[in-house]
Protein backbone atom coordinates (compact mmCIF):
# COMPACT_ATOMS: atom_id res chain seq x y z
CA UNK A 1 0.00 0.00 0.00
CA UNK A 2 2.80 2.03 1.03
CA UNK A 3 4.34 1.67 -2.69
CA UNK A 4 1.20 2.85 -4.47
CA UNK A 5 1.11 6.37 -2.39
CA UNK A 6 4.81 6.79 -3.35
CA UNK A 7 4.17 6.18 -7.02
CA UNK A 8 1.08 8.54 -6.80
CA UNK A 9 3.64 11.00 -5.29
CA UNK A 10 6.12 10.74 -8.09
CA UNK A 11 4.06 10.05 -11.32
CA UNK A 12 0.62 11.28 -9.88
CA UNK A 13 -0.80 15.04 -10.63
CA UNK A 14 -3.07 16.31 -8.45
CA UNK A 15 -6.52 17.54 -9.78
CA UNK A 16 -8.69 20.14 -8.16
CA UNK A 17 -12.26 18.69 -7.04
CA UNK A 18 -13.96 21.48 -8.77
CA UNK A 19 -14.92 22.37 -12.19
CA UNK A 20 -14.16 25.59 -13.61
CA UNK A 21 -15.31 24.56 -16.89
CA UNK A 22 -18.30 22.99 -18.13
CA UNK A 23 -17.95 19.67 -19.23
CA UNK A 24 -18.21 19.74 -23.32
CA UNK A 25 -19.04 17.12 -25.94
CA UNK A 26 -15.61 17.33 -28.78
CA UNK A 27 -14.78 19.99 -27.23
CA UNK A 28 -17.64 22.47 -28.81
CA UNK A 29 -20.83 21.22 -27.29
CA UNK A 30 -21.58 21.46 -23.15
CA UNK A 31 -23.39 18.35 -22.01
CA UNK A 32 -26.27 20.67 -21.88
CA UNK A 33 -26.46 20.90 -25.36
CA UNK A 34 -26.37 17.36 -25.95
CA UNK A 35 -29.32 16.68 -23.67
CA UNK A 36 -30.94 19.43 -25.41
CA UNK A 37 -30.36 17.89 -28.89
CA UNK A 38 -31.95 14.43 -27.18
CA UNK A 39 -35.13 15.93 -26.03
CA UNK A 40 -35.49 18.00 -29.20
CA UNK A 41 -35.41 14.44 -31.48
CA UNK A 42 -37.74 12.83 -28.87
CA UNK A 43 -40.56 15.57 -28.24
CA UNK A 44 -40.77 16.74 -31.45
CA UNK A 45 -39.02 14.41 -33.99
CA UNK A 46 -40.44 10.88 -32.31
CA UNK A 47 -43.91 12.14 -30.40
CA UNK A 48 -45.40 15.19 -32.12
CA UNK A 49 -43.48 13.91 -35.75
CA UNK A 50 -42.53 17.28 -36.83
CA UNK A 51 -39.27 16.86 -38.73
CA UNK A 52 -38.84 20.31 -40.44
CA UNK A 53 -39.21 21.58 -36.94
CA UNK A 54 -37.18 19.03 -35.29
CA UNK A 55 -34.00 20.22 -37.99
CA UNK A 56 -34.44 23.67 -37.39
CA UNK A 57 -34.32 23.20 -33.58
CA UNK A 58 -30.79 20.84 -34.05
CA UNK A 59 -29.69 23.49 -36.23
CA UNK A 60 -30.02 26.14 -33.31
CA UNK A 61 -29.05 24.28 -30.42
CA UNK A 62 -26.12 23.02 -32.17
CA UNK A 63 -24.63 25.69 -34.94
CA UNK A 64 -25.90 28.68 -33.58
CA UNK A 65 -26.15 29.04 -29.75
CA UNK A 66 -22.34 27.09 -28.96
CA UNK A 67 -21.46 30.01 -31.83
CA UNK A 68 -22.88 32.87 -29.84
CA UNK A 69 -21.46 31.21 -26.55
CA UNK A 70 -18.22 31.26 -28.15
CA UNK A 71 -18.29 34.73 -29.24
CA UNK A 72 -19.55 36.19 -25.92
CA UNK A 73 -19.03 36.38 -22.17
CA UNK A 74 -20.51 33.72 -20.06
CA UNK A 75 -24.46 34.17 -19.33
CA UNK A 76 -25.03 35.80 -22.29
CA UNK A 77 -28.65 34.27 -22.75
CA UNK A 78 -29.63 34.76 -19.01
CA UNK A 79 -27.99 38.58 -18.67
CA UNK A 80 -29.06 39.83 -22.03
CA UNK A 81 -32.64 39.66 -21.80
CA UNK A 82 -32.54 41.87 -18.21
CA UNK A 83 -30.33 44.50 -19.75
CA UNK A 84 -32.15 45.09 -23.40
CA UNK A 85 -36.01 44.32 -21.95
CA UNK A 86 -35.64 46.00 -19.04
CA UNK A 87 -36.70 42.41 -16.94
CA UNK A 88 -37.60 42.93 -13.18
CA UNK A 89 -38.55 39.83 -11.39
CA UNK A 90 -38.75 40.85 -7.37
CA UNK A 91 -38.18 37.65 -5.39
CA UNK A 92 -36.30 36.85 -2.04
CA UNK A 93 -32.91 38.16 -3.53
CA UNK A 94 -34.37 41.32 -4.32
CA UNK A 95 -37.64 42.18 -3.26
CA UNK A 96 -38.21 44.79 -6.13
CA UNK A 97 -37.65 48.06 -4.09
CA UNK A 98 -35.66 50.96 -5.27
CA UNK A 99 -32.54 50.07 -3.26
CA UNK A 100 -31.26 46.72 -4.70
CA UNK A 101 -30.36 44.12 -1.92
CA UNK A 102 -28.42 41.44 -4.63
CA UNK A 103 -24.88 41.86 -5.70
Amino acid sequence: MSKLKELRRLHGRSVAQSLDEPITVFDYWHLHDAFTVLGITLVFGVILYQWSLTFFLLLVVTGIVPAIRKKNPRGIFLHWPYRYFGVNLPGIINPGFKRTFSD
